[in-house]
């Protein structure tokens, strides 16, 4: 007998992997660039904006100027969630 999950759960070995996917597509969608020299950096620049997003795990470090820019990404995440 065995049980079949249609979603990762957190603890188990694929979750981190398929939040990691979820995350980057996440970025992607919202217009950022991944890092070439280290994956885990995404960032937009435009004319009137800079944001910068260390991850690591599952911690986000976000970054930008004007301060503006971090409040814009942060609601967009959390209209995500």
């Amino acid at each position: 007998m065995y049980c079949r999950l249609l979603l990762g759960l957190y603890g188990l070995v694929q979750a981190a992997l398929l939040w990691n996917e979820r995350l980057v597509q996440w970025f992607k969608d919202e217009g950022f660039s991944q890092c070439e020299k280290d994956p885990c950096i995404f960032y937009k620049i435009t004319e009137s904006a800079k944001s910068i997003v260390p991850v690591h795990v599952d911690d986000l470090i976000p970054m930008g100027w004007p301060p503006k820019a971090v409040t814009d990404w942060e609601d967009a995440l959390e209209s995500e969630l």
